[in-house]
């Protein structure tokens, strides 16, 4: 297990927090990198956003299809719903048309 460093920080004034440099270092940031920050029952868990990233990948691999994209996917099926959007759309507009001229037939043709 890695070793525990407990430090003692000082919010200012907007909520700033400061951390010192030992907890930068072993957090692996810098100035101007990100930190994903988790709150949970009391407690707040600083972790490097790549490392946050890192490990969420990893809990998903198992339930994601190697060498697809999951993104492609997405495109795929919105495509194919727009295409299907667009067939319906057409078959209304086809159906509207005849409507319109069997109406129109209708009120041109003479009485018998």
């Amino acid at each position: 297990m890695a070793s525990v460093e407990q430090v003692e920080a000082k919010v200012a004034d907007g909520g700033t927090l400061t951390l010192p440099p030992s907890a930068l270092r072993a957090l692996g940031v810098a100035a101007g990198d990100t930190l994903a920050i988790a709150v949970d029952a009391g407690e707040v868990r600083l972790r490097a956003s790549d490392a946050w990233i890192d490990e969420e990948r990893a809990l998903l691999k198992p339930y994601l299809p190697y060498g697809r994209l999951l993104s492609d996917e997405l495109i795929a099926d919105r495509r194919a719903e727009n295409a299907r959007d667009e067939w319906e759309h057409l078959r209304d507009l086809a159906e509207f048309a005849d409507a319109r001229r069997l109406n129109a037939d209708s009120s041109t043709a003479s009485p018998a």
